[in-house]
């Protein structure tokens, strides 16, 4: 393996901001540098343009030629608080930073490693000083906005993101029913948040709870973590 290691693209991508429902879910690939051709002949592209069917079978080949996939889970708690920026910067910093590690133990001599983060606003120079110090690798950082439509490899981690976040929301509706896609604006979340809404006090941890959507669906289900209070207690109380 060691041999191969001279030049080494990583892509960095998250899933599931904007959804009331489910886990953020970031994703980082690792390649060879001549394998990006290989997955751009395949078809990977940005994880938005592809339907869950053409994903999935996508996975399989940026898994066959990738070094080190990598994960990392944000659950809806932790989501609610704190700022989301900054979450996810951190959590893409862990996992860059854990990766880099394995890497520089198992490279024998010098690899250049280009790393490539889709943007989060105002927070490049964050993750480029938290990279560590590794003795047998040279590291560029580069953050870029519509970086998963750019460079394959972030489009393969993009993919990977929105793969495994799809996996934990298929297991959910095996415990709490069909729910859509999760996100705020579609109808069938709506209607699941009502119906749970009007049976159960309180919400499955599935559930977002600082997200302003409850406030018209769900009133007593509302927290804002990020200072410890809900909506009615700023009402006087929940009824």
């Amino acid at each position: 393996m060691a041999k191969d290691l001279c030049l080494l693209t990583i892509g960095v991508d998250e899933a599931g901001r904007g959804p009331i429902l489910g886990d953020l879910v970031i994703g980082l690939v690792v390649l060879d540098k001549e394998k990006e051709k290989i997955l751009s002949e395949y078809g990977v592209r940005d994880s938005k343009e592809l339907t869950p069917v053409r994903r999935k079978s996508l996975v399989k080949h940026i898994i066959d030629n990738s070094l080190i996939i990598a994960t990392g889970y944000i659950p809806p708690l932790t989501v609610d608080k704190h700022r989301l920026n900054k979450l996810v910067a951190s959590n893409m910093s862990h996992l860059i930073n854990m990766v880099l590690t394995i890497l520089d133990k198992v490279v024998t001599s010098k690899c250049n490693v280009e790393i490539y983060v889709d943007e989060v606003k105002g927070f490049e120079q964050v993750i480029k000083r938290s990279i560590g110090k590794y003795a047998n690798l040279d590291i560029v950082l580069k953050m870029e906005q519509g970086a998963d439509k750019k460079y394959v490899v972030v489009s393969a981690a993009s993919i990977i993101a929105k793969f495994y976040r799809d996996e934990n929301l298929y297991s959910a509706k095996k415990l709490y029913g069909e729910f859509g896609s999760g996100y705020p604006t579609d109808k069938r979340t709506r209607d699941w948040i009502r119906d749970y809404y009007s049976t159960y006090r309180e919400p499955p941890p599935i559930v977002r709870r600082s997200w302003n959507t409850l406030l018209a669906l769900a009133p007593q289900w509302y927290r804002d973590l990020k200072k410890g209070r809900s909506i009615l207690d700023y009402l006087g109380g929940r009824g």
